[in-house]
């Protein structure tokens, strides 16, 4: 019996060691992960550290090349503002004509009253009023549309570009339009137009229909000093651009030569000062009904009648 009482002495140190062994594995264990976790910590608090210096050194790089950029455009010259006045004979020509002179589609087919469009272009803003034409039927409707395009702009326009087809003989109705335009805008108007004839025919056939053109035209050509461009509506983006082009050398020269002054005249000067009178209004954002009775019951727009009827 005492043989057996030692034996089993024996078994239970045994596995007491191999308890006390285990446990000592397990601790050991826990000591080097929390080893590890330390030096990882450490790491990591290292690689915060130097991911914050190089945050901040890049944030001071930014801010001086932000510097360096406001210097820059603080130095640059503000971008040329161009305002044209579009008139014609079609909807869908000019729609053509303005769409592409923005670069981007603005205008659509059907335009039942004056209209504003903006755009960059070859770092210029160029702003595009388009006017409908004088309706003979509706003369309180051409009333708005030539007080609308002046309150838009009433310092006034760079340009006035008038769109005619290549093709289709201008009627009496459209060339008593043009004689009361002048009259209404003054002599000096032509001195800021620009023709531009568009076709969609061959090359060789635009010499004879230009030539016929000038034959019921070549009066106001003439008195716009034979400032016309020539646009074929099926022409690629490159040849359209050209036209852009073209378009932008004759009213930098036609405003060089009235000394960097834009077409204005007393109706422009009028509605400059009801404008500023009405500050609170902004112009163009909201319609521009409630200036149609003041400038309805002005005497400026009596010529509009006078020729057309």
């Amino acid at each position: 019996m005492k043989a057996v009482l030692l034996n089993q002495s024996h078994e239970y140190q045994r596995e007491e060691k191999l308890f006390q062994d285990k446990i000592e594995a397990f601790r050991q264990k826990v000591a080097m992960l929390e080893k590890d976790s330390s030096e990882q910590e450490i790491r990591s608090r290292e690689v915060q550290l130097a991911f914050e210096e190089e945050r901040a050194m890049f944030e001071k790089q930014i801010n001086l090349l932000q510097e360096d950029l406001n210097s820059h455009d603080k130095n640059r010259s503000p971008k040329q503002k161009v305002n044209i006045l579009l008139l014609g004979q079609t909807e869908r020509t000019k729609q053509l004509v303005a769409n592409t002179i923005l670069d981007r589609e603005e205008f659509g087919p059907n335009l039942e009253e004056t209209k504003e469009a903006s755009a960059e272009v070859d770092d210029r803003i160029i702003s595009i009023v388009n006017m409908p034409m004088i309706n003979m039927l509706d003369l309180d409707a051409s009333r708005k549309s030539f007080a609308d395009a002046i309150l838009l702009h009433p310092e006034g326009y760079h340009a006035i570009v008038l769109v005619f087809s290549l093709t289709q003989r201008p009627s009496f109705v459209e060339l008593n339009a043009l004689t009361a335009f002048g009259t209404v805008f003054g002599k000096d108007v032509y001195k800021y137009i620009i023709f531009i004839f568009t076709h969609d025919v061959r090359a060789e056939s635009v010499k004879i229909f230009l030539s016929s053109i000038k034959g019921s035209m070549g009066e106001y050509i003439d008195k716009a000093d034979q400032r016309y461009l020539i646009f074929n509506v099926n022409w690629n983006t490159h040849r359209k651009k050209e036209l852009t082009g073209h378009l932008h050398k004759l009213i930098d020269n036609m405003v060089q030569k009235q000394n960097g002054k834009l077409y204005s005249n007393y109706m422009f000067e009028q509605a400059k000062v009801y404008v500023n009178t009405n500050a609170a209004i902004q112009v163009p954002h909201v319609s521009l009904m409630h200036y149609h009775n003041w400038f309805k019951n002005t005497k400026n727009m009596d010529c509009v009648s006078h020729h057309l009827l």
